[in-house]
């Protein structure tokens, strides 16, 4: 199936993510709220061409919401609880602050089948 042929067998109520790369960019599980007259995707209130592409923009357009790709948002939103946590903390003791430094840079090191010693 084309990458937007997707998008033609969509009914009311089906599952959508609404991709957005305004300021700070973000990826988002909506379901479709009408289809116009003209086959316009009503979602939030953003109206949605058959190409995927928000009416009359190009920053806001939607994705197919395969197994992997909402994976993926749960993963990201993870991720940013995470930061947004750890914002927060203001009473950490220097052991909890090594722990959490140890699992942070484990995770940055670079993987050994790339790293170039």
């Amino acid at each position: 199936m084309n990458e937007k042929e997707w998008i033609k067998n969509l009914k009311v109520g089906d599952e959508v993510i609404v991709v957005s790369r305004g300021c700070g960019g973000t990826e988002r599980i909506s379901k479709i709220d009408r289809i116009t007259p003209k086959g316009f995707l009503s979602i939030g209130g953003d109206l949605f061409k058959l190409n995927g592409n928000l009416r009359g923009q190009s920053w806001k357009w939607l994705r197919e919401p395969t197994k992997e790709n909402k994976l993926k948002i749960q993963q990201r939103g993870t991720i940013r609880k995470c930061f947004q946590t750890m914002d927060k903390v203001v009473d950490v003791t220097y052991e909890q602050a090594v722990k959490i430094l140890e699992i942070l840079e484990v995770q940055n090191e670079p993987s050994q089948s790339t790293r170039k010693d």
